[in-house]
């Protein structure tokens, strides 16, 4: 019986997939679900081409309050790894990772402003990366109290209902995260297998090649430890 998480999701996620663009043409609007007053999360999907010798930068508008779960994990070129940093608005750095292959994070957001984002491949002058990015964001909206339905009549407090419905969505979000980077897991795996491939062969014909002199040198000494040793005199046998 398949998973009903992955039935679930395609009805209750908005996952957005794009290509971060270099420092100079930034900007991307990140997909989220319709706002909520006790926070609504939304999940948004990115995969990343890094040219080498550059990085790629994106902006997100957040507000104070805001919680960030992101994870990344770098599906070609993962030996060398990539830089990763977040800056708030006032050019601080929120997270800083140096050559990392991988990476995962929460964030509480505590400055309004647009935060930037960063890949950086400075180091990797010959090789380009791709990263695979994923954010889940949990806004949380402020209403003023004349803006505010009153459930003092309600039977049951719908205060509660859109908690436990954002909860729900929230842990849903969570599951295709997680098997996001499941399947992302996977592509790395193949992509470290095919690049040693070579050494797995090489290394096969070099065992295929030794077994058989090993074995002969083998019974070379056996027949060297039961021949008897040759014996000279100085006597001739003569018929």
């Amino acid at each position: 019986m398949p998973h009903p998480c992955p039935l679930l999701l395609p009805l209750l996620l908005m996952v957005l997939g794009g290509v971060l663009l270099p420092r100079g043409v930034m900007g991307m609007e990140v997909g989220v679900g319709p706002p909520g007053r006790y926070g609504t999360p939304g999940l948004s999907g990115l995969t990343v081409l890094i040219p080498p010798g550059q990085d790629s930068c994106v902006y997100f508008p957040v507000q104070p309050g805001d919680q960030w779960i992101f994870y990344y994990q770098v599906i070609r070129g993962a030996h060398s790894g990539v830089d990763f940093y977040i800056l708030n608005p006032a050019h601080h750095f929120l997270v800083l990772d140096k050559r990392q292959a991988s990476g995962k994070h929460r964030i509480q957001m505590e400055r309004a402003g647009d935060h930037m984002m960063c890949f950086d491949n400075f180091f990797g002058f010959t090789e380009e990366k791709v990263v695979s990015f994923h954010l889940l964001l949990r806004y949380r909206i402020q209403e003023s109290a004349a803006n505010r339905p009153d459930n003092r009549t309600a039977g049951r407090s719908l205060t509660s209902m859109e908690n436990s419905l954002a909860l729900l969505r929230e842990r849903l979000l969570r599951c295709g995260l997680y098997q996001r980077v499941l399947r992302y897991g996977m592509v790395l795996d193949h992509e470290e297998q095919s690049l040693n491939a070579w050494r797995v062969q090489f290394w096969s014909a070099f065992i295929l090649l030794l077994v058989p002199c090993v074995s002969a040198l083998q019974v070379y000494a056996v027949k060297a430890q039961f021949r008897g040793p040759t014996i000279y005199t100085g006597f001739r046998v003569r018929n």
